[in-house]
């Protein structure tokens, strides 16, 4: 593979989401493996399909940043994680590895194994919304905080950087900051507050009849914007490390798109780097992962009549073509299949629903705080000082 891939609308590479796992232990009440049971095969990517598929050359040449997120799963319950993850560091040590998961029911030696593979380029995300075991499992059910702190305390000594990630509910909006000192007495270097749109009155499936209101809804939704509900606070725990910012190359794809696209409907931000490129667990590659799932109707703000189901969809209709067990990644980006998709950023009636309502330009300062988000941290001093 040649360094642009040949891909004819020359997608930035350098930045890789990759489900790796569609597994998990957890049944968490919005999690689509939950919310959509059996719309999911339930599957994993091999070893063998990481090194095909992301061969070392390729990994040096293009890839600069990549992450292991689960939508569908949680990375770690691959089963051979370590296998792929020490893969991926020995080809391309320089790489930032971001591993973001809930952490749960691993032993020791895993973590040990794990931060001897890791260096100071990469980061892991330790999702944990309570202050112990019970409150954990008010949304993240069948986890095990103990579990969890073993891995933060396990993986202290190496120089991989260690975040705790915290989703604002209605039941721990008055503990983050006993929170945020659990997770610096454990070792975490970071602590991130995340927002989310998941939880509010603004999905009418979600409101409790009695209630009236989404009983997982902090009290701050209402009060802020739809925009304002992504946004990711991260708060500096360990002063001895900082986590790597990243290099000019995602500052300068921004800056190309933002000049490139400033005629289009939309900021395409899969073509500015800061959406990764994407591939699911069971081998599918796309521009980005909010145009692969399958959640039912989509509609257009901008276009009243214009709706979608997923089953409809051009993602669905054409997946075949995007299987990368089948046809390899130069193939795949160098199909005429990818016209459609430039074409539409141009053309309000050809527009993709998906891209509407994830690029829109009134949303660009969610582009930009992600931009920003693993560079520009900020202190606070509620979170370092000791309880009084």
């Amino acid at each position: 593979m040649n360094n642009m891939v040949n891909n004819k609308l020359q997608f930035p590479f350098f930045n890789w989401h990759l489900e790796i796992s569609s597994k998990c232990r957890l049944a968490c009440p919005r999690c689509p493996r939950t919310e959509k049971r059996g719309m999911y095969k339930v599957t994993e990517l091999p070893l063998e399909f990481i090194q095909k598929n992301f061969p070392a050359d390729f990994l040096q040449q293009n890839v600069k940043r990549m992450l292991f997120c689960g939508g569908q799963g949680d990375p770690i319950y691959n089963s051979q994680f370590l296998e792929i993850v020490q893969y991926i560091k020995k080809s391309h040590p320089k790489i930032t590895l971001c591993i973001i998961t809930n952490g749960s029911h691993k032993n020791q030696s895993f973590w040990q194994e794990l931060g001897e593979a890791l260096n100071h380029n990469d980061q892991i995300f330790f999702s944990v919304d309570g202050w112990d075991n019970e409150s954990n499992q008010l949304y993240r059910k069948y986890s095990d905080f103990d579990s969890i702190l073993l891995g933060i305390q396990t993986l202290r000594p190496f120089p991989v950087q260690i975040s705790w990630s915290t989703i604002v509910f209605r039941f721990n909006q008055d503990r983050l900051v006993h929170i945020g000192r659990i997770a610096k007495e454990n070792g975490a270097d970071y602590f991130n507050i995340n927002l989310s749109m998941l939880f509010g009155s603004m999905y009418e499936n979600y409101i409790d009849s009695e209630l009236g209101f989404d009983p997982l809804e902090p009290e701050y939704s209402k009060l802020v914007s739809p925009i304002e509900r992504h946004r990711k606070y991260s708060f500096r725990l360990n002063s001895e490390r900082q986590a790597s910012g990243l290099d000019e190359t995602f500052r300068k794809f921004y800056a190309q798109a933002k000049k490139n696209y400033k005629d289009a409907e939309v900021l395409p931000l899969c073509m500015a780097g800061n959406r990764p490129m994407y591939i699911d667990a069971e081998g599918f590659f796309y521009p980005c992962s909010w145009v692969s799932h399958p959640f039912g109707v989509r509609k257009s703000k901008l276009r009243p009549n214009k709706q979608i189901r997923w089953k409809e969809s051009y993602w669905n209709e054409h997946k075949h073509l995007f299987d990368l067990k089948s046809r390899s990644l130069p193939e795949i980006t160098s199909d005429s299949i990818f016209t459609k998709l430039y074409e539409s950023w141009f053309d309000r009636e050809k527009l993709f629903v998906e891209c509407e309502s994830k690029c829109a330009k009134d949303i660009t300062s969610y582009a930009t705080a992600y931009a920003k988000a693993f560079d520009n941290f900020s202190d606070i001093k509620m979170f370092t000082q000791k309880p009084s």
